[in-house]
């Protein structure tokens, strides 16, 4: 992100003014910054989220967004993905898309506005423009694999096959060598059902320190029919691995791509229950998606809500806080459709942003 110097000028950068350009010019008048009153109007704002008042919320972003200083700080970029959430939620595509098209002026760099512009061109059908957006999404980190596989799961969904595999191809050519990129790769292959070269990577991926690619060893296993293969991978990893949030997630995970929802839900809330927990996004989400598999939408929808409210950048969250809200279940639970699987491993953004589902076919 480029910073610019405080400076107590009239003159903003024209990134700025571009950035905000929806506000009033009487934003253009003061020196310092309100940031006590900033922070209370931008709460404001993600109450009024809550309680699903979006057009109040977008209101209430603006006029923190009017209380700039002299320069923009992570405090604005992260008001306008507030803003940008809250106009999407509240029907307001195109001004959603307008909001991210000023982050993306401002900053070039922006992954992460290109992913969400990209995510809502496609919703409305404007799929060449999407995929530009993919490609110069993945082109500002192409070590940031998740975000090649929530590309792909988009494109998949819609049917566009060919379009999604070029992502994997995209991915699979990264000339990078960690337990991460190993990883990465295993699952690229392991979605093409290329086994034998997917445990290849995993194995490399545990060779470099990843102790969590076992997992992804003994779900390929486990496909196969491997069973005593799969318990012994499994039972390697519960031995190594130490209590924490992450090791929680890995094994619900597994838990809940075998099926078993209801011991998968037991423990991405044990993961929640620690005091010190590093992936706490990460396991929201994925126990919003074992709720749901359990049946109980209730609290699945309640759950979905405070995790928007925290998260707002989450435009897959935000879809299925609406597909909640609007779909509706008797007692039992049962009726009406999950629409997705287990979380990918949410990355911890300096903003708190997190992205698709990993395995939404799975």
């Amino acid at each position: 992100m480029v910073k610019v110097k405080p400076r107590c000028n009239l003159a903003r950068t024209s990134a700025f003014i571009l950035l905000i350009a929806s506000l009033s010019a009487s934003i253009f008048t003061g020196c310092g910054k309100d940031v006590s009153q900033q922070n209370s109007l931008k709460q404001d704002g993600i109450t009024a989220m809550g309680k699903g008042k979006y057009e109040e919320a977008v209101k209430d972003f603006d006029q923190a967004l009017s209380l700039a200083g002299s320069k923009i700080t992570e405090d604005e970029i992260d008001i306008c993905y507030y803003k940008a959430a809250s106009q999407y939620l509240g029907g307001k595509t195109k001004d959603a898309l307008k909001t991210y098209s000023n982050l993306i002026r401002y900053d070039k760099k922006n992954g992460d506005a290109y992913y969400l512009r990209g995510a809502l061109y496609f919703k409305t059908g404007e799929t060449k423009k999407a995929i530009t957006d993919f490609k110069d999404a993945v082109a500002t980190n192409q070590k940031d694999y998740d975000r090649y596989f929530h590309i792909y799961n988009i494109l998949n969904n819609a049917g566009q096959t060919e379009e999604a595999g070029k992502f994997l191809n995209l991915l699979l050519d990264t000339d990078t060598k960690s337990g991460e990129a190993y990883q990465a790769k295993g699952k690229a292959l392991e979605i093409r059902k290329d086994y034998d070269n997917a445990l290849k990577d995993y194995d490399l991926a545990v060779g470099k320190g990843l102790e969590e690619a076992r997992l992804d060893m003994a779900r390929i296993y486990a496909l196969n029919k491997e069973t005593k293969k799969a318990e012994k991978e499994l039972s390697t990893y519960q031995k190594n691995a130490k209590p924490s949030g992450k090791s929680y997630n890995t094994i619900g995970e597994f838990q809940f791509n075998q099926g078993n929802y209801k011991d998968a839900l037991k423990s991405f809330q044990k993961g929640l229950e620690l005091k010190d927990v590093s992936n706490k996004q990460e396991l929201l989400k994925n126990e919003i998606a074992a709720l749901e598999r359990t049946g109980d939408f209730a609290k699945a929808k309640k759950n979905c809500q405070s995790y928007i409210e925290e998260y707002p950048y989450d435009q897959e969250m935000q879809d299925e806080y609406l597909f909640l809200k609007t779909t509706h279940y008797p007692d039992s639970g049962k009726e009406g459709t999950h629409r997705c699987g287990i979380g990918s491993k949410a990355r911890v953004h300096p903003r708190g942003y997190s992205e698709e589902f990993l395995y939404c076919l799975w």
